[in-house]
């Protein structure tokens, strides 16, 4: 993360301005810097702590997927062994009508 960022809460810290006659307040310039670094640290902090909620939503995301798949895939073999025997039972009815009939 820090390879793409040209600050960090440390170079921030650490960076030492030249003053000048007619320069600015060097105790307003650390104060200032110091907000800065405060904030900065914040954000790796809430982005670390983003990334670690997205990995975990992903890996929940799979375990659904997998659920999901295994539960059509239930449903379809349900499916297909619930119409098998209603099939056989139709053949028997009919082979029956047809014993009814010829007597």
């Amino acid at each position: 993360m820090n390879d793409k960022l040209k600050q960090s809460p440390e170079s921030i810290l650490n960076k030492r301005f030249n003053v000048d006659f007619k320069g600015y307040s060097p105790l307003e310039v650390d104060s200032f810097l110091d907000d800065i670094m405060h904030d900065y640290a914040h954000y790796e902090s809430m982005i670390a702590s983003l990334v670690f909620k997205i990995e975990t939503l992903e890996e929940s995301l799979k375990s659904y997927q997998r659920q999901l798949i295994e539960a059509n895939t239930t449903i379809a073999t349900l499916k297909d062994n619930d119409s098998a025997p209603q099939s056989d039972v139709l053949k028997r009815l009919a082979r029956l009508e047809a014993l009814l009939e010829k007597k």
